[in-house]
This record gives C-alpha cells, structure tokens and sequence, in this order.
C-alpha cells in the first residue's frame, strides 16, 4: 500500500478515541473522595469546584494521547503524567472501577507504543540506503525474515561454494575488473547512476532524465530496507573480516565491518534497478539484466560479500520490484520515465561514461 490513504498501524486507536470521547468528551468531571467529616454528596460536589479545571485538564491530555496514537507519533510525556499522576486519580474504595478504568486506559497507551514500535524502521549500519524517501512504507516492503532462511552454516556444502567463489575471484584483484567493482560499491550519486549509463544507451542524469534519475534514489532505499530484516537476525560476518583482507573499497571498511553481510542490500539495488530499467527500455533489456547480474557478482570480486548474499540480494530486489508494480506513485514515475526515455534517446545530448572501459573489464579483457 502506498503512503497515500494509508490509515493507522496502532491497533488500539479507535478504542481509545472512543474511550475519551464517550467518557470524558462532554466535560464530565470524575467524583473525587468524600470531604473528611461530611457526607458523600457533599464531598462529590466540593471536589467538582476545586478539581473541575484539572479534571477537564485530564480529558485534554487523554484526548492528545488518542490522537498521537492515531497519528503514529509518540504518546507525549504530558498526556502520560496528566492520566497517572494527577491528583484526580486518588480515589476512595468506591471508586475501584473508575481506578481500574484508568489502569485499563494506561496499558491500551502501553499497548499501543508497542505496536508502533513494531513498525519502527530496522537498524540501518549502510548510510546508502537513507539517501531518500522512499515509495513503500516499511510494512508494505516484502519480509526477508519470510522470503529468505538462515545463511550457510559451517561445515556445509553451501558455505563451501562461498569459499570456492571467493577464491576464484582473486586472480581478479587489481584488474580492470576489480577497479569496476569498487565502482560499482559506490551508490551515492551520480556515480550510481552511470554504473547503469552504458548499458541504458543514454547517460541517466538529473539534467536528461530528472524523472528516472530521482526513481533511482526512491528506489534505493527500497531496496536496501528490504534486506534488514534478515541482515539484523544473523548479522553475518563478511569475507574479508573472516579472512583479515582488504576491499576494493578501503572507505567503506569501517561501516562494513559492522553490517551484518547476508543478504547484500548493494546486489539487491543493482538487480532491482535492472529489472525496472528493462522496462522502461526494453530494447536494452538484455544488457541491463546483464549489468544488474555484474553489479551483484563485483559485490564477490570485492571481497565484500559471499555469493550467497549476492544470490538472497537477488530474490529480494525481486520482491521489492514485485511490490513497487502495485504501487500508484511508482508507476506514474514508471510511464513518465518511459517517455522521458524515449526523448532523451533521440537526442543523445550528454555525454556518455567509458563504456569501452567498461565492456573490457566485464569481458575480461
């Protein structure tokens, strides 16, 4: 579901929105204890003039703890102290129920910041992935803890082909190919956007393709939210802290030491990136789902992921892809950048990245 009608996650708003309105919402003033030495009425009706103003105080604040419920904010530290710390609440034997009512309110709020708490958004080490906003709400991204089990174990025939695949990459370091993977590690802008220039046919640019340009980074983050579930469960040390080696990418060593590896948020970009990109040019379909295929397979030769975390990076740029289809904003951006596609292809006005350079370093060369 997109932000757009999007109604509350807090499962207990509309109880406690009727709860405030039905009990306290017409100015109703709770009986307070009976005046010492008088009789019951008489206490009752002297607590209303002393206490009316911080009775009615307690209906506001109750009212402001309902409606930051129903907004998904925090309950504010005022409504809190106004309903359980007034001195309204001290009541006599007689009024149990009314006491019990507002312990009853209490765990409702309680109740309440745990829900909320539950869709907060997950840990994320990968600054990367914060670049912008984007389409899909956390609860509505697919659930990597659902789509993926647990990453190889010792010993296992998995966790040896994860070895297998990164020694095969050495011979690779220092390469033309290496030096595309640390490219290819970078998902800042602009440089994201060029990683996929040469294969689109047409530089992707703020200026030539604003609209495709600004789809990158509302993806992005998609995309990369979509691993952490999983990513914070296992929190998998990454091959080169296992082996004591260097990356292609000095730089970001410090912030990968603490990501967890599995599954890699880098791969599940450049695949989801591809497949949308086949379908905004489809006459260039075949080389970008080749260059989503490469980016993912640099993660290896970088010697910052096994391939197992490239290959569960994949099933979940998928499954953000799968999800973004039903979306109402992405797919106006989709059609737009569709025709913004089809003109910028007839002029061809920016200039393009090293595509030789880089058709080398993947074919080896």
């Amino acid at each position: 579901m997109s932000r757009k009608g999007k109604t509350s996650r807090c499962p207990m708003h509309e109880m406690l929105a009727t709860t405030f309105a039905g009990r306290w919402g017409r100015d109703r003033v709770l009986p307070g204890p009976r005046a010492r030495g008088g009789r019951a009425g008489q206490g009752a009706s002297s607590n209303v003039r002393r206490n009316g103003a911080r009775s009615r105080h307690r209906v506001f604040a109750g009212r402001d703890a309902a409606l930051a419920c129903r907004s998904n904010g925090p309950v504010p530290t005022g409504a809190l102290m106004s309903l359980a710390m007034s001195k309204g609440m001290r009541m006599s034997k007689t009024e149990t129920v009314v006491r019990a009512g507002h312990i009853s309110l209490l765990a409702l709020l309680a109740f309440c910041g745990q829900a909320q708490a539950g869709d907060a958004q997950p840990k994320v080490s990968d600054p990367h992935f914060k670049i912008a906003p984007g389409y899909l709400e956390q609860s509505d991204l697919p659930n990597s803890l659902v789509l993926l089990g647990p990453p190889p174990e010792a010993d296992t025939a998995a966790l040896a082909r994860d070895e297998e695949m990164r020694k095969a990459t050495i011979p690779l370091r220092d390469t033309g190919r290496w030096k595309l993977a640390s490219a290819d590690a970078d998902l800042a802008f602009p440089q994201a956007a060029d990683n996929f220039s040469c294969a689109m046919g047409v530089k992707i640019d703020s200026q030539q393709t604003p609209r495709l340009y600004a789809m990158m980074q509302k993806m992005l983050s998609d995309f990369g939210l979509s691993t952490y579930g999983v990513k914070n469960k296992y929190n998998r040390i990454r091959p080169f802290v296992v082996h004591n080696e260097a990356t292609c990418r000095a730089d970001q060593e410090a912030i990968l030491r603490h990501d967890g590896s599995y599954p890699s948020g880098h791969t599940a970009a450049g695949w989801g990136w591809a497949l949308v990109f086949a379908q905004i040019n489809p006459e260039r379909a075949d080389a970008l789902l080749k260059r989503g295929i490469e980016f993912g397979q640099s993660r290896v030769i970088c010697n910052a992921h096994w391939q197992s975390d490239v290959d569960a990076g994949r099933i979940m740029g998928a499954a953000t892809v799968a999800r973004l289809q039903t979306d109402p904003t992405f797919l106006a951006d989709l059609k737009a950048a569709e025709a913004e596609m089809k003109a910028a292809k007839a002029k061809r006005t920016s200039q393009m990245p090293d595509c030789a350079a880089e058709a080398a370093a993947l074919s080896g060369q």
